[in-house]
């Protein structure tokens, strides 16, 4: 019965409360506030990537999609609605993993 029990409650938290976890562990970031170090220059490459040349609109071309699209979301043309968004694919990243 014990064996059972022990079973049961490891496949709750292997399956339920460490993805739970990783995803609000992922959340915490963002009470830090916005980091601005790099940030612009991808926020530039999603509003205007005509103006990319060749090479970087190829280099970047899957992450200028995704943040185009990101960026016509509710709060996407803010930098902490694109870090709550980046913060997103983390947390699904950590869970699919």
């Amino acid at each position: 019965m014990t064996n059972e029990l022990v079973e049961k409650n490891r496949k709750v938290i292997t399956f339920f409360v460490l993805p739970l976890l990783l995803c609000l562990y992922a959340f915490t970031g963002l009470r830090e506030g916005v980091d601005v170090a790099d940030t612009t220059f991808s926020l530039v490459n999603y509003t205007y990537p005509e103006k990319l040349n060749a090479m970087w609109r190829f280099a970047f071309y899957l992450p200028n999609v995704i943040g185009q699209k990101l960026a016509h979301l509710p709060f996407g043309d803010t930098l902490y609605g694109m870090n709550v968004y980046a913060t997103v694919f983390v947390a699904l990243t950590a869970v699919a993993a």
